[in-house]
């Protein structure tokens, strides 16, 4: 799709997609369909999943020394070491336990008096599995592509693959704020 309206034409498409899905929820059993995104789409599964995939990726991928530097290098200031041990252990480890316990403690949705039947489940859990199933997708995806033996590849997508910081303190150009001696409008004129 070249051309100089690909980008309007790629936002009617997507806006059109959009409104097709979402005419079902406007109608008489709409609110049924709603409770059952809401529930399975939104839980908090979906979310202490991808937060610990996140957690483990900044903890032990990017690296919590890697992500101490790039602290103090934006703020000026070193983080405390209990920042990496929860980077590391304890917001991993948290995220994992509450995600195990959301299924141990898991009840079958209904709307009041209504019991949603056995397809209306398999379609919340497809909805669930369609945010976390990405990512092992993409990693098995990524390992494919990479040249070499599992354990290689391993090793070379484990890491990230530059300085994150990018550049050292001795290289970067200093800069000056000079203050604008710009007068400043009256605006109590007006009164």
């Amino acid at each position: 799709m070249r051309g100089p309206w690909r980008r309007e034409i790629f936002l009617l498409l997507f806006c059109s997609v959009c409104f097709v899905i979402q005419i079902p929820l406007t109608t008489q059993g709409g609110v049924y369909l709603f409770q059952l995104v809401d529930n399975y789409g939104a839980n908090g599964a979906c979310i202490l999943f991808l937060s610990f995939v996140q957690c483990v990726a900044v903890g032990w991928g990017f690296g919590a020394e890697r992500m101490c530097d790039a602290v103090e290098e934006m703020t000026g200031q070193r983080p405390w070491f209990i920042f990496i041990l929860c980077w590391r252990y304890f917001t991993p480890l948290i995220c994992m336990v509450c995600f195990i316990c959301s299924f141990v403690d898991y009840q079958a949705l209904t709307f009041g008096n209504y019991v949603y039947p056995d397809w209306a489940y398999y379609l919340g859990w497809v909805i669930t599995l369609s945010s976390i199933v990405v990512i092992p997708i993409w990693a098995i995806g990524k390992i494919c592509l990479t040249k070499g033996s599992l354990k290689q590849c391993l090793l070379v997508l484990w890491h990230p693959v530059s300085d994150p910081v990018g550049h050292k303190k001795k290289d970067m150009k200093e800069t000056e704020l000079t203050p604008i001696s710009a007068p400043l409008p009256d605006m109590l004129s007006i009164f």
